[in-house]
């Protein structure tokens, strides 16, 4: 895994498997390695931090919400939806965090990550 051991990765943001996002991970600095090869990979940003990331270090989640092909009374209903909402809050249905089943983001996420350093090893 680019030299990397699992616990060493951190990660924060844990997403709903259908959302498309930005995931945050850490490793560290004395993996020159591991992070030349991720700044390889398209759609990655590395950056430097002093501390390993993890659970709770974001500061929120933002929203974007696209809705396709509604009709135009949907539309004029769908505004005093919005109105509502950006007054009083969105309802949260899911509690404070939706993880997958018995919270194995992180490992299904480190674990992917993993199988495409360890494969750039041994090219």
């Amino acid at each position: 895994m680019g030299g990397l051991c699992e616990r060493e990765i951190g990660v924060a943001g844990l997403k709903d498997k259908w959302a498309i996002i930005k995931q945050w991970l850490s490793i560290p600095n004395r993996k020159a390695g591991a992070v030349r090869l991720l700044a390889d990979v398209p759609g990655v940003e590395v950056l430097s931090a002093s501390q390993k990331i993890a659970i709770g270090h974001l500061r929120g989640n933002e929203f974007k919400i696209k809705i396709r092909d509604i009709s135009s009374s949907d539309r004029f209903s769908g505004r005093s939806v919005l109105e509502a909402i950006n007054s009083r809050g969105s309802p949260n249905y899911f509690g404070p965090q939706r993880f997958r089943r018995c919270g194995r983001n992180a490992i299904a996420v480190s674990g992917r990550l993993g199988e495409k350093m360890y494969l750039a090893d041994r090219s």
